[in-house]
């Protein structure tokens, strides 16, 4: 084959392939350029239904009743509701989002009218008293002993000890009611135990415990006892802790400090 053959062959093979390429890019130009005009006309259509849904919270007990909610029963922290509101806030007609510390300052209100005015609660008015038999709240709680057996422990706090004391309630303002020891407690176990008290002392005005699924499943048997439940602040407070900054590398020398321990 001659040096022009040569020439003419490695032309046309560039040229093919030079061809090929440009045929390949607009193809990719014109698929871009349709995807473009399809986004546009989706965000108009989204434009257009969030306009028709504006105005669902029209008021701000609304917004902060959704904020807490989202708190005590979603228990998302006040990083992750502000993150959430974002998203669904323009769906629901908000303008303006609450930002961390509103959030945080809504929570500490809802906790002092809790702490401060427990009257205001059904259970203990005047109109409901016959549902239960003392005016104390119930603290069960579960540790482990030095063996291997595990420790159930029922404590009475009259009800109202937040209205006569500015202070928390000490070891001396709560009155023991029951101890038992087990090998291994189990939420069925745990609600007969409850009913022996109730069947000596009365029912308790509440039921005050951490998160512990035994506790909390006998305290769903017990349902039809009259007497409500209630979680521990402080153990739904680390729990949501852990849950936002386990992973982070910090976490354990935080927890190990002496001054959480004492929390």
């Amino acid at each position: 084959m001659s040096t022009i053959s040569k020439l003419r062959k490695g032309r046309d093979n560039w040229r093919n392939k030079a061809v090929e390429r440009a045929n390949t890019l607009r193809y990719f130009r014109k698929e871009n350029n349709r995807i473009k005009k399809e986004l546009k006309e989706v965000k108009k259509q989204l434009e257009n239904s969030s306009k028709q849904s504006m105005s669902v919270l029209s008021e701000k007990k609304e917004i902060v009743y959704l904020t807490l909610q989202l708190f005590v029963i979603a228990r998302i922290s006040f990083q992750g509701i502000a993150r959430v509101l974002k998203v669904i806030g323009p769906h629901l007609g908000l303008v303006k989002m609450p930002c961390p510390q509103t959030i945080i300052n809504w929570v500490t209100r809802l906790s002092i009218t809790r702490a401060f005015y427990p009257e205001r609660l059904e259970i203990i008015s005047h109109e409901t008293q016959t549902l239960c038999s003392n005016k104390n709240i119930a603290i069960i709680d579960i540790s482990a002993t030095l063996g291997t057996g595990k420790i159930l422990t029922a404590l009475f706090l009259n009800i109202d000890h937040h209205l006569l004391n500015k202070e928390a309630p000490n070891l001396q303002d709560v009155n023991y009611a029951a101890v038992a020891v087990a090998d291994s407690w189990t939420g069925e176990t745990v609600a007969n135990f409850l009913r022996e008290i109730v069947k000596t002392v009365g029912k308790p005005a509440a039921y005050l415990k951490d998160g512990g699924t035994e506790l909390a499943k006998a305290i769903r048997l017990l349902v039809d006892d009259g007497s409500p439940c209630i979680d521990d602040v402080s153990h739904v407070v680390a729990n949501l802790l852990k849950h936002e900054y386990q992973e982070h590398p910090m976490f354990e020398t935080f927890i190990s400090t002496p001054h959480f321990k004492r929390i």
